[in-house]
Formats: structure tokens, C-alpha cells, sequence
């Protein structure tokens, strides 16, 4: 065992020094709430009625917005069945799994890109993938981490687990593979249906070309046919939300803005926040590298079967586009890293790679900084003015209501007096948008109401004032 930690002591440093880079913002900042996002309240309302209420009650797993009920995914439920074993408060219980769930994102990255690749490809992985680009820390601010889970723990180990039954054909990990599967499936239900269609996708590429290059097919078909229909009829059954967005594929519908986010996916934002055009260069050289060399690998070949099926989605305005897009952003990045990973290490014994060694680790560190930059800064819709602001709210007591800057359910999280539209004893000001609901100038808002400003409040007596940067809170009385 030691000699192996010995052997590995590299690999080890690296990646605690990336957990340490993940867990850091919170330590430094203090928040009280994970994220950016307007979704957390409603996922603390599943959490709470799975973690205090009847298991066998199929609306304990819905979430409800105004007079809407929506059956989402397994995930909210699996973290409140959590609570409901160690008692544990919701809030807090979820925190740590946001950043726990990027711990386990970055040790799958690593497992997957070593694995399927080489150890090279498993350092620029996680690289790449974490902060080469913004999507996977800047969507875990929008509160996303079920997606991601989803995506890089359950959909990336099972994409794992089929490649290591289709080189060895032992049978448990075809079975493995199948589990996994079945979890990203009732998990949450639009990653779950892109991971259908793309694992589908997939396979369906591979038992055609192992069909007429009169390779062994069979038991590629058997396993397709069984993953269709297992995976097929939990989506159909368990996964409401997916019939639905299955439902646009067929009628040519997308998600609109009305459901609360742009379907429109404009190429110059895809290209400079889903992916990076920089590590597109550096993929590019490690493509024509490894096309001009015929190296063969069959996990790149899953990556680009993944790739062109979200591309699809994009391109055809179908399911999700904008999260699609989001999802096809971290695929190339993981085609870049692939890429890049295979051509570096057919390379590492050529003398100009030996000489640039230290240049090239050197490039890729500084790829990085502009994300790792942005991934330090204060991320969270609770800041100290909204923390003074809230104690004195439930030191004054009483109803209260706030300017449209403010998710009113993320304040409810921490305000005992209930919240009221009308006739509230206090309103609660705020001078930046809160969250990205709130951001009309925000591709995910679902804003529908003119932004407060302050002179809508005047002759309103002021009991509380309270400033963070350029934030500005003010609580007024109400006559």
C-alpha cells in the first residue's frame, strides 16, 4: 500500500489540490447559501416533505411553484431521504453535497479520462473540464448540480463501465453499466433523457459499423435492445418531466423563456462561456495529431457520438437547447482533453515534447486562470447586507413583502414572518438583482414584472439600512 501511495504521490497531490480549489470559495466567503440560484428553495421543499413526510405520498416528491405541482427527479429526494436518516437540517444537508458532488465530478473526470485514456489525459481532464472553460463551476453557481451529477458521476461511470464490458465482454459490467444508466434515467430527467439518446446514439454507431466490418455484433444488439427498453420504460414511467421534453422533440417545440430559460443558443456565447475557444485550438492540433497517426481509441469515439447528438439539440432548437448547449460544452471539452491527452503521450518520447514539456504544462496552468479567477470571487444570493438585513426583519417581526430585485422564497428560507404581496408590515428594497430570476439581462430569468426603484418607497419610514460593495438594502415600514 505505501509503495503505492509512494508511486502515486503525484497524482495524489494534484488531486487535493483541486478538492482544496473546489471547497475553497465557500470557506473564504462564509455563504449561507450554495449558490446564485432561484432553485433551492424548491428543492429544500422536496427535501424537507421526503425527509418529514409519507414516502409512499407521490406528491412528497413534487415541488410547487404558486399552483403548479411538478414531479422533478430522484435527486432532491435522494438528498432528503438523507436528512431523514441523520436528521439533519435540509439547508446545510444540500450545502454540502454542492460541493461535495464537485469533488466526486472531479475524481470521475480523472477515473474516466485515466482509464479510457491515459494518465496525461486524466491531468488535462480534469483541467479542461473543471477550468478550461466555465461551464461545470459556473453552472454549479446557477445551482445545476444535479445536472452535472447526473452527467460526470452517473452518466460518465456508466459511459466507463460500457467501454470496459465492450473490451473485455465481461458480463458485470455490462450490468454495472446498465444500473448506472437506469439511475441518470429517474435521477434527474433532462440530463437523463440526453443521456439516453446519446449512450443510444452510441451504441446504435457502433453495432452498425461492427456490423459490416463483420466483427461480433450480437451481443452489442442484445445489450442495445435491453437498454432501450429498461431505460426506455423508466424515463416513460418515472421521469414525468421527460415525456414532456420528449414531447417537444417530436413536435418541434423547445423550452421557451415563459418556462424560465433562452432557447436560443447564439454561437458567440457558446463559444465563449459554454466552451473555449482557446482549448479549440489546442483540440484541434491534438485532433489533426491523432487522425494523421490513425490512433485508434474507442473512448473518443463515444465522446463524438455524445457530442453530435447534443449538437443536434442545439441545432434544431429542440429539448433543452441553452442546457444542451451547456452539456455539449463540457463533451468537447472532454474531446479536447482526449485528444490532447493521446497525441501528447504517443508524442512524450520525441525530444522537442521532452524539451517543451515544461512550456506545455506551463500554457495549460495559464488556461485556466481566467475560470479559476471568476471561481474566487463572491458567488451567492445571500450576502452580509441580505444577512443583516434578514436578522433585523426577524428581530422587528412581523409580515413582509420586497422589491422585484429579491427572490422573495429565497429570503422565506431565513425569515421566520411569513411573506405577503399586499398590506406586509415591512418591504425589504434591494438595489442589485438577487439572483438570476431576477436579472432581466440574464438568459435564465423568468422575470415579468419592471425592476423596483428606490423613489417607489419614498415617505416610507426607513428602520434599517445595510451595504455590501455596490449593494444597497433598505427595509422600510409600512403605513
Amino acid at each position: 500500500m505505501r509503495e503505492k501511495l509512494i508511486h502515486n504521490k503525484w497524482s495524489i497531490i494534484f488531486l487535493l489540490t483541486v478538492s482544496l480549489i473546489l471547497i475553497l470559495p465557500p470557506i473564504i466567503h462564509q455563504y449561507h447559501y450554495p449558490s446564485i440560484s432561484d432553485d433551492v428553495p424548491q428543492y429544500i421543499q422536496v427535501i424537507e416533505k421526503v425527509a418529514h413526510g409519507d414516502l409512499s405520498d407521490s406528491s412528497t416528491y413534487s415541488w410547487c411553484v404558486g399552483e403548479s405541482c411538478t414531479y422533478r427527479s430522484a435527486s432532491t429526494a435522494v438528498i432528503g431521504l438523507v436528512c431523514r436518516i441523520l436528521q439533519s437540517d435540509p439547508l446545510w444537508t444540500y450545502y454540502v453535497f454542492h460541493y461535495l458532488a464537485l469533488i466526486a465530478i472531479m475524481l470521475c473526470v480523472w477515473y474516466f479520462c485515466t482509464k479510457v485514456f491515459n494518465k496525461w489525459t486524466g491531468y488535462i481532464g480534469v483541467l479542461f473540464v473543471l477550468f478550461g472553460a466555465t461551464p461545470v463551476l459556473r453552472y454549479s453557481l446557477y445551482d445545476q448540480m444535479f445536472n452535472l451529477t447526473n452527467w460526470l458521476v452517473f452518466g460518465l461511470m456508466g459511459s466507463l463501465a460500457l467501454l470496459s464490458w465492450i473490451k473485455t465482454s465481461r458480463v458485470y459490467y455490462a450490468l454495472i453499466s446498465l444500473l448506472l444508466f437506469c439511475i441518470c434515467v429517474v435521477f434527474h430527467s433532462s440530463t437523463g433523457l440526453e443521456i439516453y439518446l446519446c449512450v443510444g446514439f452510441f451504441l446504435t454507431c457502433l453495432l452498425v459499423y461492427r456490423f459490416f466490418k463483420k466483427q461480433p455484433y450480437k451481443s452489442i444488439a442484445v445489450y442495445t435492445v435491453i437498454y432501450s427498453v429498461v431505460c426506455g420504460l423508466l424515463l416513460y414511467f418515472l421521469a414525468s418531466e421527460a415525456k414532456q421534453l420528449a414531447t417537444h422533440v417530436v413536435t418541434g417545440n423547445s423550452v421557451n423563456v415563459d418556462m424560465g430559460i433562452d432557447s436560443q443558443v447564439p454561437l458567440l456565447y457558446f463559444f465563449t462561456q459554454d466552451t473555449s475557444m482557446l482549448l479549440l485550438l489546442f483540440g484541434a492540433f491534438g485532433l489533426w495529431y491523432v487522425l494523421k497517426k490513425r490512433i485508434a481509441n474507442i473512448g473518443l469515439c463515444m465522446m463524438l457520438a455524445y457530442g453530435f447528438v447534443l449538437s443536434v439539440s442545439v441545432v434544431i432548437n429542440r429539448l433543452e437547447p441553452a442546457r444542451s448547449a451547456q452539456d455539449l460544452g463540457i463533451i468537447l471539452l472532454f474531446i479536447y482533453a482526449g485528444v490532447v491527452g493521446l497525441a501528447l503521450y504517443h508524442a512524450r518520447i520525441l525530444p522537442k515534447i521532452i524539451k517543451a514539456k515544461k512550456t506545455i504544462i506551463f500554457i495549460l496552468l495559464v488556461a485556466c486562470v481566467p475560470v479559476l479567477y471568476g471561481w474566487f470571487q463572491y458567488h451567492c444570493a445571500i450576502t452580509p447586507a441580505d444577512e443583516q438585513a434578514i436578522a433585523r426583519v426577524n428581530e422587528l417581526g412581523g409580515t413582509w413583502n420586497c422589491s422585484t430585485q429579491i427572490n422573495p422564497s429565497v429570503y422565506d428560507l431565513f425569515i421566520e414572518e411569513r411573506y405577503v404581496i399586499t398590506g406586509a408590515d415591512y418591504t425589504i428594497y434591494r438595489s442589485q438583482r438577487q439572483t438570476a430570476a431576477t436579472d432581466p439581462d440574464n438568459r435564465y430569468t423568468i422575470l415579468t414584472e419592471n425592476e423596483s426603484v428606490q423613489t417607489d418607497f419614498n415617505g416610507l419610514e426607513v428602520v434599517g439600512e445595510y451595504f455590501f460593495k455596490d449593494i444597497d438594502i433598505i427595509i422600510y415600514r409600512n403605513e
